[in-house]
């Protein structure tokens, strides 16, 4: 069992973005813990993005790789990582890099102070306008469908213990919501605030529909 897991569902992302995306995560977790795992999951990418993913588990003990029969969605896609994460820690995070794995450590020393969950509040978010304005109604919408107040500078960047992750595994609703099920198995939840990187390069693998189609 290793201290940290992280998982990180793969839509058509660039090999140079993999490849990144694991250098950066081997140094940001090394310097917390030796101990890692990193859990890929390849969400029926169109392009390459498997053999990459393939290749690099051969070449990095650490890495692992999982492959989706097809597309099913950003959620379906960490709930399979976390059926496959052993870490004492989980981390969950976009895998095109907006999610900067420098602040994992942060992430971590945060969960130490007693906290099952903590979500990364999103600042300096590079987003059009547009982007923000929608999102921002969908919150709107969700909170007062749900009766919950689901923050709207959150995403799936966070951390969640090994307790928290056997719970959410419990659920098996087709339709995933990564957060919302994290809210209603409860344990205590905190939060850091930190700058939400540009992508990499290229549109965004996910779009917002795909993002959010399983919360409503």
């Amino acid at each position: 069992m290793p201290e940290i897991s992280v998982v990180a569902p793969v839509y058509n992302q660039r090999a140079e973005t993999l490849a990144e995306l694991v250098r950066r995560l081997s140094i940001s977790i090394s310097a917390v813990t030796e101990d890692f795992d990193i859990v890929l999951v390849d969400d029926g990418s169109v392009n390459d993005a498997w053999m990459v993913i393939s290749n690099l588990a051969r070449t990095d003990p650490k890495v692992r790789g999982f492959r989706l029969a097809r597309n099913f969605g950003q959620h379906v896609a960490i709930t399979a990582g976390l059926d496959h994460a052993d870490g004492n820690w989980v981390v969950v995070m976009d895998a095109d890099l907006q999610d900067r794995p420098e602040v994992i450590p942060e992430l971590y020393a945060k969960a130490q102070e007693g906290y099952d969950v903590v979500f990364v509040n999103r600042a300096q978010r590079p987003e059009s306008f547009i982007y923000r304005m929608v999102a921002a109604f969908f919150y709107l919408i969700l909170n007062a469908l749900s009766g919950q107040d689901y923050n709207r500078l959150q995403g799936n960047f966070s951390i969640v213990s090994a307790n928290a992750v056997r719970a959410f595994r419990l659920l098996r609703e087709p339709g995933r919501f990564y957060g919302g099920i994290l809210r209603w198995v409860g344990f205590r939840h905190g939060s850091i605030t930190a700058a939400h990187a540009a992508r990499d390069a290229g549109q965004t693998s996910y779009s917002f529909i795909k993002r959010v189609r399983f919360a409503v």
